[in-house]
């Protein structure tokens, strides 16, 4: 299923401290201040909020939206672990 857990729910629209805490430390590790690092998980969770009310206006089933949050979660930590970033 990979790093997040099966029963989360994107009610909370969040990511867990590990996860925030996974992503800051990849940030820290690419050479970003403590600043920019928070700046960027920020950004990053703001688009995850973004992602998951557009689905909800779109009627989707909380499944989907589970689906939707982890992958874009996963896509997340895949860029920071290869140190590459779009734009959200």
């Amino acid at each position: 299923m990979g790093l997040l857990d099966k029963k989360k729910k994107y009610s909370a629209v969040n990511l867990t401290s590990t996860e925030s805490r996974l992503l800051f430390n990849k940030y820290l590790e690419l050479g970003m201040s403590e600043a920019e690092a928070n700046k960027t998980l920020q950004k990053r969770k703001k688009y995850l909020r973004t992602v998951v009310n557009a689905l909800k206006q779109q009627n989707k089933t909380d499944k989907e939206i589970n689906l939707a949050f982890t992958e874009e979660y996963e896509k997340m930590l895949m860029e920071a672990e290869n140190g590459r970033f779009d734009s959200t």
